[in-house]
């Protein structure tokens, strides 16, 4: 005689479960067939939306609208910013733009970080060199 238990029977799941942010989502949809606990949502491997692969030239081209949309809004600045304002510096005199600068302000600011930041890499790489040099003399 088959004795019957007390614990109620819980139905297979029908349905792929949809893998957490941050997996691998291009993967072959006949390799998801294991139930995911950390996933609440399940969808059919039939209905799963497929991600494109980012490439180079995609992150290149959305950069370069990004920045040719920030050289309008600077222009724009530039343009609605004539107004002459007074200039010194180390003896020179003169009247330049308000816009222009600004603008000229902006980007010394920027090189002085940039020069900042290549210092910094530089010394990155020659620590990296450095402690690759090491492993390798005491490597097998």
């Amino acid at each position: 005689m088959k004795k019957s238990s007390n614990v109620p029977r819980r139905p297979l799941p029908t349905s792929a479960p949809v893998p957490p942010r941050g997996h691998n989502t291009a993967s072959n949809l006949s390799e998801v067939n294991h139930f995911d606990t950390t996933s609440k949502r399940t969808v059919s491997p039939d209905t799963r939306p497929h991600r494109a692969h980012v490439t180079r030239t995609a992150v290149v081209w959305v950069s370069t609208v990004i920045g040719l949309l920030l050289l309008v809004l600077l222009i724009v600045f530039i343009a609605q910013n004539q107004a002459t304002v007074p200039l010194q510096y180390f003896g020179w005199n003169g009247s330049v733009g308000l816009g222009l600068t600004m603008f000229i302000s902006a980007v010394a600011g920027g090189l002085v970080i940039a020069v900042v930041a290549v210092a910094r890499i530089m010394q990155l790489r020659s620590t990296t060199v450095a402690q690759r040099k090491k492993l390798n003399h005491w490597g097998p």
